[in-house]
């Protein structure tokens, strides 16, 4: 009776919300010697769809989170008391702000002024950056905040609390969701499982803190998270989350081209895709499957390229990359960064290093009662056993 009280103190859902999928486990969490035990996991992959729609896509989602909350329920009889919602694009929008303000005559610079600034750039955001999102994104939630520097008079302080100055600068990365969606989201996860925390983060924000925490290499990096329609691109320098972009060609951009180069459904371009990649296709299949990938390669090629060429980061490109995607594209996006001779160009080092992260990564950490480790799940746990 103890240990089963003690074994669900410690157990978490964790939802991983993408563009074209709803993924969730329920997870162990031990002490910081044992590994991460997933308990259940389950991922469901929505239809490949010509156009994204915000209402089908949240109705989608929300269908989803019932699905697979149901399917971990019966899975496994642990009832987590915490529950983890992990974000991809499109559901947020981040931006980095610089705030400046001035007077001509010295004022007190102090917590009540810095928060009253962050809220004005909130509600900027809010108003201006998502009206994508139509009807949902009248009212907006904080995912993530981050000062990542203050000037006082020019220059930088730690301390800048209760000290008179005539110029605030800060430096802030700021990370807003649609209120409308996410208070959906969270309803049906506590319809699912009760009335339980609901913790809110992004994909990439995860990434970093595990890259981290656990592997130990993340002072500068790139992380590149990979969805079904939307890649994310996050700069790390000097072990702060700084800047995050994205752009709208995801894993799905290659059954569009299978589909377009043929006469194949979406649905058959899947398992052609899967066929191509046990090495099983037909000589003409596999021609036609190398052209549609060539082509695909290209336009996530040209997406990264401008946000690398757009960005104004003031450092080079870091030469190491976190790559998070599809297990099945991971011949794919590590070839096009470490051969681009423009990222190469862009790389502080001069050499390109991007890191595919596998079940072989995150393998140390966890343990599965599954057959396979699903990454993004498993990075979410990583996270979430950090933040406890």
């Amino acid at each position: 009776m103890f240990g089963t009280k003690k074994l669900q103190e410690h157990v978490v859902a964790l939802f991983d919300m993408s563009s074209g999928s709803v993924a969730g486990a329920h997870a162990l969490l031990g002490t910081d010697n044992a590994p991460i035990t997933i308990l259940a996991s389950e991922r469901l992959e929505s239809e490949v769809q010509e156009e994204m729609d915000v209402k089908r896509l949240v109705d989608d989602s929300l269908k989803g989170i019932t699905t697979v909350a149901t399917m971990l329920q019966k899975a496994d009889l642990h009832k987590p008391t915490r529950i983890e919602l992990v974000l991809a694009s499109p559901w947020y929008v981040s931006q980095t702000r610089t705030i400046q303000y001035k007077k001509d005559a010295p004022f007190l610079c102090n917590k009540k002024l810095i928060g009253e600034l962050i809220d004005k750039e909130i509600n900027y955001m809010v108003a201006n950056e998502l009206s994508q999102f139509n009807g949902f994104g009248k009212e907006g939630t904080v995912v993530e905040k981050q000062i990542s520097l203050i000037k006082l008079n020019g220059y930088t302080t730690t301390n800048p609390y209760n000290k008179r100055a005539q110029s605030l600068e800060i430096f802030l990365t700021l990370t807003v969701a649609p209120k409308k969606i996410i208070d959906s989201f969270i309803d049906a996860l506590r319809h699912a499982y009760g009335v339980r925390h609901v913790a809110l983060t992004t994909s990439p924000y995860a990434t970093f803190v595990v890259a981290r925490d656990y592997f130990h290499d993340a002072d500068e990096c790139v992380i590149i998270d990979v969805g079904e329609e939307v890649t994310d691109v996050a700069f790390i320098k000097g072990g702060l989350f700084l800047y995050q972009h994205s752009f709208p060609i995801g894993t799905f951009g290659l059954y569009h081209e299978i589909v377009t180069k043929g006469t194949h459904t979406a649905l058959e371009a899947r398992s052609l895709l899967e066929t191509y990649r046990l090495g099983k296709a037909s000589d003409t299949a596999k021609k036609k499957m190398e052209k549609a990938i060539s082509a695909f390669s290209e336009r996530w090629q040209r997406g990264f390229q401008e946000i690398l060429n757009d960005g104004h980061y003031g450092f080079c490109l870091p030469d190491l990359s976190y790559i998070v995607s599809d297990p099945r594209f991971e011949g794919v996006f590590p070839v096009i960064i470490s051969t681009d001779p423009f990222v190469q160009h862009a790389c502080l080092k001069g050499v390109a290093r991007p890191m595919f992260i596998n079940e072989t990564s995150v393998s140390p950490f966890i343990k599965t009662l599954d057959e396979t480790i699903d990454v993004p799940l498993a990075l979410a746990a990583l996270f979430t056993a950090r933040m406890m």
